[in-house]
């Protein structure tokens, strides 16, 4: 399967779907609440990691790197991860 990563259309579909209280990753819910949209599909990629090394290996790809320095100004780092974690 294709990731849907940096496709608009699917990071609408995947938080509309959010909005309709079908059940998402705790990753993507994570990532929503500092503002920034993953699909699910990228929260799925690293699963089976500890979560902290899941939300870092999130954050390394490309997509979503981009995504989050866009909406927050800078890329994210060990404190990201930190914050993401809490």
């Amino acid at each position: 399967m294709a990731l849907r990563n940096s496709d608009p259309a699917a990071l609408a579909e995947d938080a509309r779907l959010a909005q309709a209280g079908q059940l998402v990753l705790p990753e993507v819910e994570v990532f929503a609440k500092h503002g920034v949209d993953i699909t699910m599909e990228e929260a799925r990629v690293p699963m089976g990691l500890r979560k902290d090394l899941h939300i870092a290996q999130i954050l390394e790809m490309p997509a979503v790197k981009e995504r989050w320095t866009k909406i927050k100004g800078s890329p994210p780092d060990a404190s990201t991860v930190a914050a993401l974690f809490k």
